[in-house]
């Protein structure tokens, strides 16, 4: 009597192609279908929105090399040299809205990858930072479970 592959244990190759791997392979349409959508998606909506292209204000002949973490609007006071008195005026010379918060988020990031990730002779910081942010996200989601037993905890 002779024992299947699987009870003994072993991986042994098919011996015929059509056995195993075309049968487990994903149907070609699949991966076109995403191809396709993900096309449809761009030529829709991400091309009629400023999402992910340079800054309108960057000149080449003015700023130089392109650098994604430098803001290439006017320049302004930074927040450390504003007044208390001068402040509504400075939040009202601000840009509101999503596309510019999304900059912001954009030039931040792109402001740490350089000063941190993608260096020559780069350290653990940057992975320890993630995992600091991530612990924190996760402490403040889960703050009020945490309150609850804060102030029950001498109560049992």
């Amino acid at each position: 009597m002779q024992v299947s592959r699987v009870a003994r244990g072993l991986w042994v190759k098919p011996t015929t192609m059509q056995s195993h791997t075309l049968d487990t392979k994903p149907p070609a349409y699949i991966g076109r279908t995403f191809e396709r959508a993900g096309v449809w998606f761009w030529n829709n909506i991400l091309y009629y929105t400023r999402f992910g292209l340079r800054d309108a204000r960057y000149n080449p002949n003015v700023h130089g090399p392109y650098l994604p973490s430098r803001y290439y609007g006017p320049k302004d006071k930074t927040f450390a040299e504003v007044k208390v008195g001068e402040l509504p005026a400075w939040l009202g010379r601000r840009q509101k809205g999503l596309l510019p918060t999304y900059r912001l988020i954009a030039r931040a990031h792109a402001r740490w990858m350089q000063n941190y990730a993608m260096v020559r002779h780069g350290g653990w910081s940057h992975v320890w930072q993630g995992l600091f942010i991530l612990a924190l996200l996760c402490y403040i989601e889960c703050w009020p479970k945490y309150r609850k037993w804060q102030q029950a905890r001498y109560h049992w």
